[in-house]
């Protein structure tokens, strides 16, 4: 019995960005960019020297969209994160968190049919020009954290 999904596309992508991200100026959005690929097939696309912060769709279809932020370092300072799709920021999209000890997590995660040509961007931005979306080093014991991962996970036509 051959498996009825064999032949239909599973495009999935996962990228993120090993460097501290910084805001110039405070309440201004700030695009949040990728330069390093977990994984990544064919239906997404991405280029870590053109347009680093977009994810655009060739596959049409419903698609599991998470995004996942470390932000800080400062104590007290907001920091914003949302999505734009196709150049318009998502209504009631955003994300905000204050850093309580130093760094704190966003996570959001969208279920959403998307087209061929359709793009994704994650924006972002600070009250604080001190606090972004940092990235950690590896310890010895462990390993590093990156500043941003999202994932893009065809689900369904």
């Amino acid at each position: 019995l051959v498996d009825r999904y064999e032949h239909f596309p599973s495009p999935v992508l996962i990228s993120q960005s090993l460097v501290t991200q910084n805001a110039g100026i405070i309440n201004t959005p700030t695009l949040a960019v990728f330069e390093v690929y977990d994984t990544t097939s064919a239906g997404i696309s991405h280029s870590t020297t053109v347009n680093p912060g977009r994810i655009t769709i060739g596959v049409p279809g419903v698609y599991l969209v998470t995004v996942s932020a470390q932000i800080g370092p400062t104590l007290g300072a907001t920091v914003w994160l949302w999505p734009r799709f196709n150049g318009s920021d998502g209504p009631d999209s955003s994300n905000a968190g204050i850093p309580a000890s130093g760094a704190a997590q966003l996570e959001m995660q969208w279920l959403r049919r998307l087209g061929v040509g359709d793009y994704w961007e994650f924006w972002w931005s600070t009250s604080n020009v001190l606090s972004g979306l940092i990235a950690t080093a590896a310890p010895a014991w462990a390993p590093g954290i990156p500043s941003i991962t999202c994932t893009f996970q065809w689900v369904s036509t």
